[in-house]
């Protein structure tokens, strides 16, 4: 990027969202009361029952609360234009954004790329950074977006 506003780093550090929490009660949520309405045999009603507590307890570790060891604690826009992710566990991931991020006044879907990882997500809701560096991730976000096309 060659814009002087794009001199320093972006680094953000995503907390807890009362958003992305209730979307997640209210999506796996309403799924139980589905599937008990199948016509199937109890036991499968059962197994597809604990795949979607499953499902909603490993997402909301690790989007909301951030506490699984592969959960995303913070997230660094290097000047060069290359991010730097690193998980609760220690882990640093050099990966490349994809132009199929969603960028939204209160929502910011981050889909990434990189060696080892076909696609890896961050859900950023508005409620999950302070107002700047929700303001300055939507920016740079948009920026680049008109840039590229």
């Amino acid at each position: 990027m060659s814009s002087p506003g794009y001199a320093s780093s972006l680094r953000i550090e995503p907390g807890f969202s009362r958003w992305l929490a209730s979307l997640l009660v209210l999506s796996h949520g309403g799924a139980v009361p589905l599937i008990l309405l199948l016509p199937v045999p109890w036991w499968l009603c059962l197994a597809l029952t604990f795949l979607v507590v499953s499902s909603f307890w490993n997402q909301f570790r690790r989007q909301v609360l951030r506490s699984a060891p592969q959960a995303i604690t913070a997230l660094e826009w290097r000047a060069d234009g290359s991010w730097l992710l690193t998980a609760r566990n220690g882990n640093n991931m050099n990966l490349a954004l994809k132009a199929d991020s969603y960028v939204h006044p209160a929502l910011v879907i981050l889909n990434f790329s990189g060696a080892g990882y076909r696609l890896f997500s961050v859900v950023l809701f508005r409620d999950s950074l302070d107002d700047d560096s929700f303001r300055r991730l939507r920016l740079r976000l948009g920026t680049m977006r008109l840039s590229s096309s």
